[in-house]
């Protein structure tokens, strides 16, 4: 792949991170209060799920080709796992909204660049081990600080 469409690829990925980053982080923003009740993540467990879909499209993969497979679900388990976290912030008005919000951006941004990275990779996520989405979420952070 030439430069020009790896650099077209890496921003059309951006977009399609960056837009469910804002969308879910808006939404867990104002459902903050029934974090408790782990409404917003319930709200963000598809779109975070579609969002890998469409990373995965850009690489030409299908629907069938990204399903959810255990190390697909250990990826987002990290993301329940923090969402859940957050609930107890939740309960502050304004301030629990705000960081809701921002908390769940970021882990829409650290999901989004690890899944693109392992399919830059032509990786499959029934073939990756723990240790080795950890890297590329690790990998992940890096993709974020370039953006």
């Amino acid at each position: 792949m030439n430069s020009n469409a790896e650099r077209d690829l890496r921003e059309r990925a951006k977009n399609i991170i960056r837009n469910y980053s804002i969308a879910s982080g808006t939404a867990s923003g104002a459902l903050a209060i029934g974090a408790l009740l782990g409404l917003d993540t319930t709200f963000s467990i598809p779109m975070v799920i579609r969002m890998i879909t469409e990373l995965g499209q850009l690489f030409g993969l299908t629907m069938d080709d990204v399903k959810p497979t255990d190390q697909f679900k250990t990826l987002i388990g990290r993301f329940i796992a923090v969402s859940l976290s957050k609930s107890i912030l939740s309960l502050v008005p304004v301030i629990g909204n705000v960081a809701n919000g921002l908390t769940t951006y970021y882990l829409f941004q650290s999901v989004g660049w690890a899944a693109y990275e392992v399919f830059k990779d032509g990786k499959d996520f029934s073939t990756l081990t723990e240790k080795e989405i950890q890297a590329y979420l690790k990998r992940a952070e890096e993709s974020k600080a370039e953006h």
